[in-house]
């Protein structure tokens, strides 16, 4: 049997034992922030580019700032100037998907403190993420060249869950693995992936640069313990917190 559920329900519910998220400084856990995708019409896409273009040609990281056709981020520091409307609310740099109508999407928003395997947890926090969405785009047109005529078009159906479950394996991913770039004599799949962790809480910051690294999943990482003729194939397989962000 395969499990290929983003939490590991199956695994879960036959007694595979997990680990939820990673366990913060007073033993409760914390997973990544949860992220609402939105779309936004009226976006001047080519004055977005030049002044990313501008920007990298002046000597910008091209980590923060650059442009690959249709995806484009940046603008991080105008971005950290953005003041919630509610608690637990954040947003990153943005990270913006022009779409065939000419609309974009964005990547940004963060809602901390949601418990992905809690409904009621992750419907607060898709009505969190609702109520700020007029005052993000507020302040995107009024702060991020391009977007003076933007309007909030709709957004995604569901909160982009980042983290849940991770079941313990016969092989537990770790960093250390991802950094030394480990090539596992089992190896199912190669990775090549910085270790992109979103905060846990308002203030954290990921201690990894934006440096990808080419490593290998091994097959004992897909198998659980404790429970036979099971595999996990999803993001709750074996591996840290911190190892899953790859």
């Amino acid at each position: 049997v395969i499990d290929a559920t983003d939490d590991a329900d199956l695994a879960a519910a036959a007694g595979v034992p997990v680990v939820l998220g990673r366990p913060g400084p007073d033993g409760t856990p914390w997973m990544q922030a949860a992220t609402l995708i939105f779309r936004v019409g009226g976006v001047n896409w080519p004055e977005i580019t030049q002044d990313l273009l501008r920007r990298k040609v002046g000597g910008a990281d091209p980590a923060s700032w650059g442009v690959n056709g249709r995806a484009a981020w940046g603008y991080q520091v105008m971005m950290k100037r953005y003041r919630p409307s509610q608690p637990d609310v954040s947003v990153l740099g943005l990270n913006l998907a022009l779409q065939r109508d000419g609309s974009v999407l964005i990547n940004t928003l963060q809602v901390f403190g949601v418990n992905g395997i809690d409904p009621a947890s992750v419907e607060q926090g898709l009505a969190k993420a609702r109520r700020e969405l007029p005052h993000l785009v507020k302040f995107l047109r009024e702060q991020i060249p391009g977007f003076d005529q933007a309007d909030l078009a709709d957004h995604a159906p569901m909160l982009y869950i980042r983290e849940t479950r991770h079941i313990t394996g016969l092989y537990t991913l770790t960093p250390v693995d991802i950094l030394a770039g480990r090539l596992f004599p089992d190896r199912i799949a190669a990775a090549a992936y910085p270790i992109d962790i979103h905060p846990y809480v308002l203030g954290w910051s990921n201690p990894y640069a934006p440096v990808r690294y080419v490593h290998t999943i091994p097959f004992r990482s897909l198998v659980p313990l404790d429970v036979d003729n099971l595999l996990v194939a999803s993001r709750a397989f074996s591996a840290t917190s911190e190892a899953a962000g790859s």
